[in-house]
């Protein structure tokens, strides 16, 4: 059996990254312009410093993926995947283990979001379950209410930046920078209170102090049309007002120091980073 290399991803190979996510991740064929969406993505990532993925490489060839999100005091660890004719083989525990000892030595704290099923592969490595989120589908919804809400396009308020920090326990103003820039993109607030952002029919990030700012938040996005939101299992009894339906489960675990965060203002994330 060929030798098996875990190393740092380099930028000029984010195409090739890109196809290992897209055959890890997405079942379907996918046509060429949403392919190449998607590789730029993961460029625009890479050059930004949001991620740093590593490679699986076998034979010169890039055969499985992770990456490190690194913020002040916690890593997520996400998109870890292997194409699909070298599954079977461990090549996944390896790039876990081996994402696993570089952002031990960033931050105290490490987090990811688990696909169910695979939740044990986790375990052995010391993660902790923390809570289930869903990818919940909201259909447009009319309200007879008088909205107040603020809209705006690219630019973000520094109010924005310290209520989410507060809420999160750590500072991703550089991750919410990145998603603005994407094209179709608004952020809503409410009061100072709560705010969201919303991309390409997704809400997310979404934080909020109590139920009357989601509510205005999330009355005044469904009202152009369907939406999904990433949330944490207890806020079901709240999205059954807007009649719901599940997409798609995942385990929130965790491993090392408690972050202290606010998680009843965390609403919606803005992607899971699966595995």
């Amino acid at each position: 059996m060929s030798e098996i290399i875990i190393r740092p991803g380099l930028e000029e190979e984010y195409k090739k990254i890109a196809e290992v996510f897209v055959a890890s991740f997405i079942e379907k064929p996918i046509k060429p312009e949403r392919q190449e969406a998607i590789s730029l993505g993961f460029k625009k990532i890479i050059q930004k410093k949001i991620t740093s993925y590593y490679v699986a490489v076998e034979n010169k060839e890039i055969i499985g993926i992770g990456g490190e999100t690194c913020f002040g005091g916690v890593s997520y660890i996400g998109y870890i995947g292997v194409l699909p004719t070298h599954r079977r083989r461990g090549i996944g525990s390896l790039i876990l283990g081996w994402i696993l000892e570089e952002a031990s030595e960033n931050n105290s704290t490490i987090d990811l979001f688990s696909n169910l099923g695979i939740e044990n592969l986790y375990r052995k490595f010391g993660f902790e379950d923390e809570f289930y989120t869903h990818i919940l589908e909201l259909p447009k919804f009319t309200t007879e209410i008088q909205l107040k809400v603020d809209t705006l396009e690219s630019k973000i308020p520094s109010w924005i930046y310290e209520l989410d920090k507060e809420a999160m326990g750590f500072d991703r103003s550089k991750l919410l920078d990145h998603l603005v820039e994407k094209q179709k993109t608004s952020i809503v607030s409410f009061e100072r209170n709560g705010y969201a952002i919303c991309s390409s029919g997704r809400i997310g990030p979404m934080i909020a102090k109590n139920k009357q700012a989601a509510k205005q938040i999330f009355d005044y996005l469904l009202s152009s049309g369907t939406k999904r939101v990433i949330t944490p299992e207890n806020f079901k009894p709240f999205f059954t007002q807007y009649h719901p339906r599940k997409i798609q489960s995942t385990l929130k675990m965790t491993i090392g120091e408690q972050i202290k965060s606010i998680p009843s203002w965390i609403w919606g994330y803005s992607s899971f980073a699966s595995s």
